[in-house]
Formats: structure tokens, sequence, C-alpha cells
């Protein structure tokens, strides 16, 4: 009998631990909803196996000359709990966690916009990186240095808590910030792309390309783009990414220094709305890039600027390299300023995060 009351006091001491175990870790990891679900689990389990009595309570039904009864309404309940635990974990972890970087628009949530995409409320779990009051006072050194503190602090919040769950992208903030977020959240996966159409006012999800469908091709303007640059004495260059409007030469007149246009033909808003047209583009730019570094040996700094959608410049973000790259510098379009280019932020390397004032 003794044997069996430690036996007994073994196993619901293991189950405590691993449960507390799970629990702490899920906690440390910021995943809350995953934590409560491992308490209930535990506590459910732990109510089953005390349900069927201890040696103590055979001890007193043999001197009271009763029979040991279990306790059926603490079975029960902690089956229930037991189930209730089962049911979120579940849930939990088929949940989809969905970054949103909001940058220029409150109430941008795609929670509000569910139904666009066909989602209920209890299939995603939205994590907003919201700066648009810090934005809304005009970008300087000051609180570009903050927004982009509060990029990383948030972006590898995300990547904790999500690190075991489907993930998804959304955005709408200036180019450089979204770029930022997508170089704190490189070597990591996003599975799924949610784009803001501002002319219908809705959401909607990247999907995979259908069979037959086409796209249009991202190519240099010229066959050899780097013909007419001497790389003898090219020490900074600008690339230029067209997708959702024409970049002209004139916009760029700023930049004292070759250029080279990586562009789409017939370029319009929301023009990516395939997940393999979003991954060719983006092998596409990265190529270039790295191609403008082997190209010109004396290169120092390469100034782009995109016009393209917010999944683009994330991630292609993913993919700027501290070591194998010069110094990237990504600027931000202003078509009411002059210089029509501004400012913008520095990518990669020991200067990473840096805001750029032109001029």
């Amino acid at each position: 009998m003794n044997i069996s009351y430690e036996l007994a006091l073994t196993i619901i001491f293991f189950i405590l631990l691993i449960g507390g175990i799970f629990f702490v870790k899920h906690m440390i990891n910021m995943q809350s909803e995953q934590a409560v679900a491992d308490f209930i689990m535990t506590v459910g389990i732990e109510l089953i196996v005390t349900s069927f009595g201890t040696f103590d309570d055979k001890v007193f039904a043999f001197l009271s000359h009763n029979e040991v009864q279990n306790n059926l309404v603490q079975l029960g309940t902690g089956g229930v709990l037991f189930l209730i635990g089962l049911f979120l974990m579940f849930h939990v972890k088929n949940k989809m966690y969905i970054m949103n970087i909001n940058g220029m628009f409150h109430q941008r949530k795609i929670e509000n916009h569910h139904k666009d995409v066909g989602m209920n409320s209890f299939q995603f779990k939205e994590k907003e990186i919201d700066f648009v009051r810090q934005y809304g006072r005009g970008v300087n050194e000051h609180i570009s240095n903050d927004i982009v503190e509060e990029i990383e602090q948030k972006v590898n919040a995300f990547k904790m808590e999500s690190k075991d769950k489907k993930r998804g992208y959304t955005g709408v903030a200036s180019i450089p910030f979204v770029m930022m977020a997508g170089k704190f959240f490189e070597r990591e996966r996003m599975d799924e792309y949610f784009e803001y159409n501002k002319f219908e006012q809705t959401y909607y999800q990247l999907i995979k390309k259908p069979f037959r469908k086409s796209y249009p091709q991202l190519t240099t303007q010229v066959q050899d783009p780097f013909a007419s640059i001497d790389a003898s004495t090219c020490d900074e260059v600008v690339v230029a990414i067209s997708l959702t409007a024409q970049i002209s030469d004139e916009q760029l007149s700023q930049f004292n220094c070759p250029c080279i246009h990586l562009a789409v033909s017939g370029s319009t808003d929301n023009l990516i709305i395939y997940k393999e047209q979003l991954q060719e583009y983006v092998n596409t730019a990265y190529n270039l890039l790295m191609k403008v570094d082997r190209k010109l040996p004396k290169l120092q700094n390469i100034h782009l600027v995109i016009s393209g959608q917010s999944c683009f410049a994330f991630e292609l973000g993913k993919l700027i390299d501290d070591n194998r790259m010069k110094a990237i510098v990504n600027y931000q379009y202003n078509v009411q300023s002059t210089p029509k280019y501004p400012w913008g932020i520095v990518l990669n390397g020991q200067r990473k995060g840096q805001f750029i004032l032109f001029g």
C-alpha cells in the first residue's frame, strides 16, 4: 500500500513539474495563451490522477468499514479541464500571428477587415508596430532613432512569440522603416502576406499563382547597366526599383552618381498579387545589389530608392547583409519636397539604423 501511495505522489510530482516547465517556457517566450493551456491541462491531469484516491483515502475507508469510492465529480472536472486545455493548445497552435507595421494611419488594423481575407477574428492574433504619432511629428534623427528602436524591440518580440506559429505580414509605413523591420526579421520565415487596396479600402491576401497566369517581369532598364559606369572611380551608385510607379531620372537628380533602374512595364498600385511574384521580384532585386558589389570594386555606398508595396520592401530588407554588401541607404520619397528623397536610413553594416538627412 505504501508503494502505491509513493507512486501516486511521484506521478503527481512529475505531472506538476513537467506542466510547470512548459508553463514557464511559454511565459518566457511571451506565449501567454499557450501557457494558460499548459496550466489548465496540468490541473486537469492532476485532478484525474488524484480522483482515484490515495493511500490515506484507503486507510480511512478501511477504518470506517467502507469501500474506497472514486471521486467521480473530481474525475469529471479533471477530464473537462484537460479537454479544454487540449482544445486551447490546438487552437493556439493553428492561430496565425500577423505583424502589422502601422506608420501612417490610425485604425489600419487587419482585425477590422478580417472578412476581406476570409478569416474570423479567432483565427489570428494581430501584433501591431504602431508609430503613427511619432512619425506625424516629422522625421528627424531623434524621432527616427526612437522608431527604429521600437521596431527592433517589437520585431524581436514577434519572432519569439510566433516562432512555432503560422506567421503573416502586413504594413503601411515609410519604406525605410519597413526595410529596417525586414532587416531585424532576417533569416526568419513569413508564411502569408496581406496588402491594403486603398482604392477599395480592403485587404487582400497574396495567393499561389494559378497555372498559366503571368505577371510583369522585373528587369533592368538597359541590357547592361554597368557599361556606362567607370568601375575604376565609381564609389557610389543609385539603384531605383520601380513597381507601383516609375521612378524618373529627374526625381533622382539630387544624387550626383550613376543610376541603375530596375522596373516593370505597366507599374501600378497593388501590382504584386502572387507569392511567387513577390519572391521573384525580391530575388531579382537582391541579385542586382550583389552584382553591383561585384562589378564596382571601389563602391562605398548604394543609394536605394523603391516605389513598391510593403511586402516587397519587408522581404528585401530580410536579405540585406551586414558583411557581404556595401553600405545601403534606403530613402523615403516625398513629392512635395525638394529634393524628392529628403531622408533615408542606413540598412546594414556598422552604421545600421543611422538616420541620413540629404544635403
